[in-house]
């Protein structure tokens, strides 16, 4: 007698658990803010079901470390037709349950629970093809509080000094100034330092030997009554080198590396936005004595 195999069973079936696999993700939060609080997002757990029966889950969803969770109940809907594609059900978690969990952000999330099969006992169709699984995303606007400083660096810019154009500085230098100039687009305040040097790499930060302009407090931008930034908002700032600090620029190449540090920005957050940014432009004036004439220029 030949095997006989069943691609499909219709009846009904009572109501049946199951445990749901462990679903990992990984959050990703840019670096530089990760020590924010995000404070406008939502977790979207997307659950494909390719049966005609419903499933009522009830799960945990944890961080790395399981010290944190949340429960996320919801019927996924069976299809209506068992050749239809697999039938979509999202569901979600929103800002202010997030709020606790997201502080600070988990490095991965990890969701357990269980699962109950076709749970009112209807009579459905089942078939070798029948599964469920699930995608979760944490979505957000990069909109997010900040409860302390935060500090971002920025690229290093290199500037060339043509030693021809410049005489001995220890014998003729008369007074030297920096002017920067700061244009501020973010919802969010800053206080911004340029750090001028011979090194081109991270350790300018460290450099005893490197210049140290500011720290100069920049406001936040004009915004909207959401807190959007509207409107940009530009300081210009003055600093004084003395005989010793100009210097630095008679040396063939300079360095000159912003850091900015981001200030609190109160519990209602700040949305950020592809339009806002943060610009900085520095000039260096020196003024040399010349016998009985001034010689200046600007670097």
């Amino acid at each position: 007698m030949s095997s006989i195999v069943l691609r499909s069973i219709v009846g009904q079936v009572k109501p049946t658990s199951i445990e749901i696999d462990t679903i990992y993700s990984d959050v990703d939060i840019p670096e530089e803010i990760n020590q924010a609080q995000l404070t406008h997002a939502n977790l979207n757990l997307t659950i494909y079901n390719n049966s005609t029966a419903d499933a009522d889950v009830n799960l945990m969803i944890n961080n790395q470390d399981f010290t944190k969770n949340l429960r996320l109940t919801g019927r996924i809907n069976g299809k209506i037709n068992s050749y239809d594609p697999p039938r979509a059900t999202v569901l979600r978690l929103g800002p202010e349950q997030l709020a606790t969990f997201l502080n600070p952000p988990p490095e991965r999330i990890a969701i357990t629970g269980q699962a109950v099969f076709n749970p009112d006992g209807e009579i459905v169709r089942i078939t070798s093809s029948d599964y469920f699984f699930g995608l979760v995303n944490i979505v957000s606007p990069l909109a997010f509080s900040l409860n302390d400083t935060i500090n971002v660096d920025l690229d290093i810019n290199e500037s060339d000094i043509n030693e021809g154009d410049v005489p001995d500085l220890e014998q003729t230098f008369g007074y030297g100034k920096i002017t920067a100039t700061l244009s501020n687009r973010l919802p969010i305040g800053a206080s911004v330092s340029l750090y001028i040097g011979t090194v081109g790499d991270s350790t300018i930060f460290t450099d005893p030997n490197s210049l140290v302009i500011g720290p100069f407090a920049l406001n936040r931008a004009v915004t909207d009554d959401d807190g959007y930034a509207v409107e940009p908002v530009t300081s210009v700032f003055e600093d004084s080198l003395d005989s010793q600090e100009i210097l630095i620029f008679d040396n063939d190449k300079v360095y000159i590396a912003p850091k900015v540090v981001l200030t609190p920005t109160g519990s209602n957050g700040s949305y950020i936005q592809g339009s806002d940014y943060m610009g900085i432009r520095a000039t260096a004036r020196i003024k040399i004595n010349a016998g009985d004439n001034l010689w200046d220029d600007d670097k």
